[in-house]
Parts: C-alpha cells; structure tokens; sequence
C-alpha cells in the first residue's frame, strides 16, 4: 500500500535537522518579541510620571511658582520610611504621593526646595519616585502653609493637593507684630525718668502660619549717649503660630543729654532676627519703641514753682504799674493760674494732646516749658496782649 506523495514530503521534513532549527529560531523570536513587548508596557507603566505644580499666587504683590526635576529611576520605600511624610489628598485614586516635611532646604543660590515622592497606589509602598520641587518665589510675604494641586502634565488633571511651606528669599517681612494695633511694627509709648533706671516690657505675637525661632535682640537709641546702656530680652525665643512674646527692656538715662535731647522725638528700635520653620531665611524684625523722657519730679516741680512765681510777679507789677504797694491779690491769683494751666496742660499731655508754639513743642514734663507755661499763664492777658503787640510791630508796615 502506498502513502500520499504530499504525506511522504511532511514526514521528511518533520525528521529533518533544518526543520527542528527552523523551529528552535522561531520559538526564540517569538520569546524575544514577547519579552521585549512586555517590558516596554512595564517601562512605560512604572516610569516616572511627568508632573507639575500650581502656581501659588493669591494677589498680584506675591506668587510662588515650582520648578519639578523627576528622578530618572525608583527607589526602594523603605529608603524613605521613617521620614517626615506627609500624604497627598488624593483625587486621583490611581496615584499616591507624600511630601517630605524635613527636606526643605536653600541652596546657593538661595532658592528653597524640597522632595516630593510619587508612584501609582499600587506600587507606592514598595518604590517611589523622587521629585525634587524648586520653589521660585516672587515679592515679599509672611512664610506660610499653602495648599496647592499636583498635576500630570499630559492631560493637566488633577491627582491630588499637597501642603507645603512656602518661604519668602528675604524672610518674613512682618512676622512678629504688635497685636491690636493699627501700626503693627511701633509700639506704644514710654515714660523715661532721667534720673532712675527704667524697666518695662512690651508684647509681640508670631503672625506666621509657620513655627518662628527668635535670636538674640538688639536695641538702636535715636539720641545717641542719652541712655548710658539698654537691653533687651525676647521670651520665649520659639514660637508657634499666635503665640506671644514678651520683650523685657532695660534702660539707664544719662542725665545730661536726655535733658538735651528731651525737646526731640526719640525712640528705640528693636532688632529680633526671626527664621521661619522647615527651612525659612532669617530676617531681622524690626520693632519702634517711642520713648519720652520726663525730667526727676523733683526739677520738674522747682521749675513749676520758679515759672508760678516768675507769672505772678508779672502780673501784679503789670497790673499796678509797680511794686509799691504790694498788690497781693494779683499775686496770688496769678500763682494760682499758673499752676493750675501747667497742671491741665500735664493732664492733656498725658492723654496724648500735643501743642506746638512757634515751633516749639509745649511739653509740660519738661523744664524749661513747664517754667515757660507758668510764667505766661500767670502773667495773664497784658503780657500776652504786650507779646501781640510786639509781633505786629516786627511785620513790614507796623506801628
């Protein structure tokens, strides 16, 4: 019995070496091909997502914008385990993020930057990719937290919000303020005996959303040699957000030129270099302290005294033409007036009423307007309508 011609050929070629090679050489190619496409669809499902960040931009004073450099390759989570994560708010279930609270740093060039771990859900516990953020900050503003969204650049949806700090390059311009007050950066004033050494305190309060750490403080005089020394001591020197801080100064007048300086407006200012938490650059505070310096009570109430006396005797040779006879009600009354307008104008002063004549100021706490005062006010209408009359006569055309 004969077998089929094309049966006979198949069986050959079956039993054929070329045969099994040919088969051998497509197998492998196929497995190749396989191999090749398999881990093209993995490359290309755990690379790096491309990935940007929101500007930050609430008014047109300040903005931060982000830089983003991926890491070319993953990294074990382990590595990053026992950092000081905090999760992304995710929108986009598929992918997981964290920001790295203890990266953030500035580099030379004075740019702040910080890490940011990404990869899909499902692999994000086993590696992670690095981003390394590059915060490029513009204008000047109090370092905060800010929220912003994490974007694939592809399709710009939305995967999730991050909180992140965001620092100002010069540091925080108004950190620490005045509470309640309408000029944040000037205290309230304060009453310095020339002859005693003065001690008070004054309240600031951390308005940052961030952690603030205080140095050292340093105190600037206005009038120079007019404090023999001063001090200042900030407490406590960490700050959270609102907390307060007191500040405990010091003083020790110089007698002679606080006298000399008295007629001048004087102040202090306060210097506390504040660092912002999670990397902020230090800046240096600055707080206005008005200082008014007020003579012992002791000359202050001679000069009183020297200016009723001096006002009375006006008045009552003004009043009479001369000294003989004494005439005592005009005397008395014009102590009397003296004293009692130099003891409204304190009071008024006090409350914060300023007076100026010819350009100089009408202080009662000071000796030679405290005597000026009395001296015109007991002296009563004639020396003043006598003052009158001798400035219309300085005019150009007087009589």
């Amino acid at each position: 019995m004969s077998m089929p011609y094309g049966s006979s050929i198949s069986r050959a070629s079956a039993f054929s070496p070329h045969g099994h090679l040919r088969r051998f050489l497509g197998s492998c190619l196929a497995c190749g091909a396989f191999c090749i496409a398999v881990s093209l669809v993995r490359a290309q499902s755990s690379g790096a997502p491309d990935i940007k960040l929101d500007p930050y931009s609430p008014s047109d004073r300040w903005s931060v914008t982000f830089t983003v450099l991926p890491s070319p390759a993953p990294q074990p989570y382990s590595n990053i385990s026992d950092a000081n994560l905090q999760a992304m708010q995710a929108i986009d279930t598929s992918y997981q993020a964290a920001v790295d609270g203890g990266s953030m740093l500035r580099d030379k060039q004075g740019e702040f930057q910080f890490t940011l771990y990404l990869n899909r859900t499902s692999v994000f516990r086993q590696e992670v990719y690095a981003y390394k953020i590059i915060e490029n900050a513009y204008g000047s503003f109090n370092d905060l937290e800010g929220t912003v969204n994490v974007r694939l650049n592809s399709t710009d949806e939305v995967l999730g919000t991050v909180k992140v700090p965001l620092h100002c390059a010069d540091g925080p311009p108004n950190a620490l303020v005045v509470p309640s007050s309408d000029t944040p950066t000037t205290a309230p004033d304060q009453k310095v005996n020339m002859g005693s050494e003065r001690d008070f305190s004054i309240t600031l309060m951390n308005q940052m959303q961030l952690d603030a750490a205080l140095g050292p403080a340093t105190v600037q005089v206005s009038c120079g040699g007019c404090l023999q020394s001063v001090s200042a001591m900030p407490y406590p020197t960490g700050l959270a957000p609102g907390d307060k801080v007191q500040v405990s100064f010091k003083l020790n007048p110089n007698l002679a030129q606080a006298m000399h300086a008295a007629g001048a407006p004087n102040y202090l200012t306060l210097t506390i270099p504040v660092t912002a938490a999670e990397g902020g650059a230090q800046r240096g505070q600055q707080i206005t302290i008005p200082i008014h310096f007020s003579p012992p009570p002791i000359l202050t109430a001679f000069c009183v005294l020297l200016g009723t006396l001096l006002g009375g005797a006006i008045r009552a040779f003004t009043k009479n033409g001369g000294f003989n006879p004494w005439p005592w009600n005009e005397f008395i009354l014009g102590l009397i007036y003296g004293a009692l307008t130099w003891a409204v104008a304190d009071f008024l002063y006090l409350g914060g009423t300023r007076v100026t004549l010819f350009t100089v100021p009408l202080d009662p706490t000071q000796l030679f307007q405290a005597a000026l005062l009395c001296a015109l006010a007991g002296a009563g209408p004639p020396v003043l309508k006598q003052l009158d009359n001798s400035a219309l006569k300085s005019l150009p055309g007087g009589n």
